[in-house]
């Protein structure tokens, strides 16, 4: 069995996570990542460096365009996602060894393309930054916990995804948390 106590999680709820840390024995919010209440997980590209959370959503929201969000809904339909979710600000592509890229356009007019899976790494890149600067060290390990109702298939597109982006990130020991 799994001691969660050593590990920081991430909750996902809907288009939000919230990071959670064991602190004196007890898991507490993480308050520099929303709190109780999360953080948006949108990635804006309108300008040089990605912008995460908030302002992204904000960037998105004003624009329409220069970012990507509904990742989670995403990685729940797999090879599905290009039917079942609507774009917004990206469209979906392929190519011979990806079955779902997300081609989006970014600061200078420039349009490009990445896998749902190198974009989660993306998010979960900043959720790591976040938990380094409250525990003092980079976290080598993290638990996952989705809030969201899913059919068996799409549990297990989400855990593929979730892997394939921790392996862009090379944490190598992460878990998955039972919220029921």
């Amino acid at each position: 069995m799994i001691a969660l106590e050593n590990y920081p999680i991430i909750g996902i709820l809907a288009n939000y996570s919230f990071i959670s840390i064991n602190k004196h024995g007890k898991f507490e919010f993480l308050e520099s990542w929303g709190g109780q209440w999360g953080n948006p997980m949108h990635i804006s590209f309108v300008k040089k460096k990605p912008q995460f959370g908030k302002v992204a959503e904000e960037t998105i929201a004003k624009h329409g365009k220069y970012g990507v969000q509904d990742l989670i809904k995403i990685m729940f339909k797999g090879s599905e996602a290009s039917t079942k979710v609507p774009q917004r600000g990206y469209t979906f592509t392929k190519d011979d060894e990806n079955p779902v890229l997300l081609e989006f356009e970014t600061f200078d007019g420039t349009k490009k393309a990445a896998t749902p899976e190198f974009l989660m790494a993306m998010l979960i890149r900043q959720q790591s930054k976040a938990i380094e600067a409250e525990i003092g060290k980079k976290p080598t390990k993290l638990g996952f916990c989705i809030f969201n109702v899913l059919t068996e298939k799409e549990n297990e597109n989400f855990r593929n995804g979730i892997g394939k982006a921790c392996e862009f990130m090379k944490i190598k020991d992460f878990c998955f948390v039972p919220w029921k």
